[in-house]
């Protein structure tokens, strides 16, 4: 670890891990809040465009949409380059189309901006960061990623008071640039700090059991597909393939469509 790293956990006081999952829980807050804020901005974008609420609540559709079929490709990411890579992905399809919706007059690009590309770049907050959080965490991973997950309920509560001001002072187009701006400053300092696994640090994650000999207790069997639900799997060489052969894999989806 860097003088730098160890500041962060007050001269190793404290694991790292908790300065990703606190990262992480800025950086999904950061992420989701212009989607979970378009309630706000639906009024004066129908008014200022001419259009009626139905075709602008549309723009809301096409942003879910997109992230879905985008989630499959931060997934991939995830496992390819890295929690930290894709996260600076994510980060710069979020900052960039908000700073663009400041001047943005017509109704194809906000479809374009929010709908498309905003909507893309979402998926590369929640799913990664849950996903890799469970690497730092082999004790308290409940806390670590309820810590995460936070931001998509803070968001709302946080900012839309305040972006509801802004809207009244300025109108939504300034709102949405001070939007960009805002989200820029504090995503930038959430990519440096987060990583992928402990190992890039040369730590163990955090409650991992030892060994007398110091090495981490861990199993030499290969893992074999199984329909019992299990925890992301560090040891399986390809995960999206191995978690394919599970049944939570295919359960999970199924109760948040239903849900």
């Amino acid at each position: 670890m860097t003088k730098y790293e160890k500041l962060l956990t007050l001269g190793g006081r404290f694991h790292y891990a908790w300065v990703v999952a606190v990262a992480g829980g800025v950086a999904t807050l950061i992420g989701v809040e212009p989607l979970a804020l378009f309630g706000i901005f639906l009024e004066p974008i129908s008014r200022d465009l001419g259009v009626g609420r139905a075709v602008v609540s549309s723009v809301y559709w096409v942003a879910y949409v997109c992230m879905g079929i985008s989630s499959i490709v931060s997934w991939w990411s995830n496992d390819r380059i890295g929690l930290r890579k894709t996260l600076i992905i994510a980060s710069l399809g979020t900052i960039i189309p908000q700073i663009m919706l400041g001047w943005t007059t017509s109704l194809w690009e906000l479809y374009l901006w929010y709908g498309v590309i905003y909507g893309m770049a979402r998926s590369g907050f929640m799913t990664p960061l849950v996903v890799s959080i469970t690497l730092w965490f082999k004790r308290r991973q409940g806390l670590a990623v309820g810590i995460v997950a936070s931001g998509t309920a803070a968001g709302p509560l946080v900012f839309a008071p305040l972006f509801r001001y802004l809207i009244d002072l300025y109108g939504w187009n300034t709102a949405f640039l001070i939007l960009g701006i805002g989200s820029g400053v504090l995503l930038a300092p959430c990519c440096c700090l987060i990583r992928s696994r402990p190992s890039d640090l040369g730590l163990r994650p955090y409650g991992e059991e030892v060994g007398e000999d110091g090495e981490a207790i861990v199993s030499t069997k290969r893992p074999k597909a199984s329909r019992e639900p299990l925890f992301y799997r560090a040891d399986v060489p390809n995960f999206s393939k191995y978690a394919m052969t599970t049944q939570p894999f295919f359960l999970l989806p199924l109760i948040h469509l239903l849900g």
